[in-house]
């Protein structure tokens, strides 16, 4: 089935399509306990995100129980893109030229001596759905013919100012957002972006508390690494697709936090991590007090 400009309600967006042969936690799943029916387009917004509520009949194959579904989408179920932008600050800034921190630099990762590796990109942003402000990172929906590379680097662009080649981009990983009730794929893009403390954002100098370039956004902030875990176990930040970002962030093969079992905790026999032990500090300049 597939209703008008909808998505193919047999054929999905599967995110890891192909990749069940070399999983980490191999599984050989049965039938699908549903059998589709059909589907149509029961609401189509005209313009704006396109956003498309779609019904879904189907039955249960063992008991022939009819069950029907809502499904959402926006964009026609194109990829979207969360733009995770870092800044590799440890070893200085950029138009410093030597390696050391320059006097404009205010971001709290340089202070007081403490040199952490990285640095995030948030934004403040209000959202009608919770009616109240959130700290995420920045992310757009795709458009017609755009790789996820060029659909990061131009909703980094509207949204921050900030203008990134997409050599500096890396498709962490595609994801959904909620495979309960969306038809959707976002790419985690890893986004790097070079030092200089007087273009932090949106070319305003020497300042991690610039203004948005999209009406959405407000209050960027470049945060170290300490600064953005404290702010996940505070529940200063709750947005899902955030959260997942930095999961994959720190998941991925040389990334940051990326400690293997530790070998003490673990009942799993089929885990081939070797055993670590992790005692590094978790990047917060705030551990003084």
């Amino acid at each position: 089935m597939n209703d008008g400009e909808g998505v193919d309600v047999h054929k999905g967006v599967g995110v890891g399509d192909g990749a069940a042969a070399s999983a980490v936690l191999p599984v050989r799943d049965g039938e699908p306990p549903l059998e589709i029916l059909d589907g149509r387009t029961v609401y189509l917004e005209q313009g704006g995100a396109d956003f498309r509520v779609e019904e879904i009949r189907a039955k249960v194959r063992e008991s022939g129980q009819a069950v029907t579904f809502h499904v959402a989408s926006v964009k026609n179920a194109r990829p979207g893109a969360v733009c995770m932008a870092v800044q590799e600050c440890g070893g200085g800034c950029a138009h410093a030229g030597d390696g050391t921190r320059c006097a404009e630099c205010h971001d709290g990762c340089c202070r007081d001596g403490h040199r952490h590796a990285r640095r995030y990109l948030l934004a403040r942003h209000w959202r009608v759905s919770t009616g109240t402000w959130e700290w995420e990172f920045p992310r757009g929906m795709g458009e017609p013919g755009e790789s996820a590379e060029q659909t990061a680097a131009r909703e980094l662009r509207e949204e921050t100012g900030l203008t990134v080649d997409d050599s500096r981009i890396r498709i962490l990983q595609m994801m959904h957002a909620d495979t309960g009730v969306l038809r959707d794929r976002i790419a985690v893009a890893r986004i790097s972006v070079p030092v200089d403390c007087r273009k932090d954002v949106a070319g305003m100098p020497g300042t991690t508390e610039g203004s948005a370039v999209d009406w959405e956004l407000t209050n960027l902030r470049w945060v170290c690494e300490g600064r953005l875990r404290r702010m996940i176990r505070t529940g200063e930040i709750v947005d899902g697709i955030t959260l997942a970002a930095f999961a994959a962030e720190l998941c991925a093969a040389g990334g940051a936090g990326n400690a293997p079992c530790d070998g003490r905790s673990c009942n799993d026999q089929s885990c081939n991590d070797e055993p670590c032990d992790d005692r590094s500090d978790d990047g917060c300049e705030d551990r003084r007090a």
